[in-house]
């Protein structure tokens, strides 16, 4: 349970961090 819970975690905050990256490449690039 508390692995699953760590995994889920971890994968909001990959697509945190892409979410990020992407607004950056568009602020840029825009």
């Amino acid at each position: 349970m508390l692995v699953a819970t760590y995994k889920l975690i971890q994968f909001s905050i990959i697509l945190l961090i892409m979410e990020i990256i992407i607004f950056i490449i568009l602020a840029y690039s825009g």
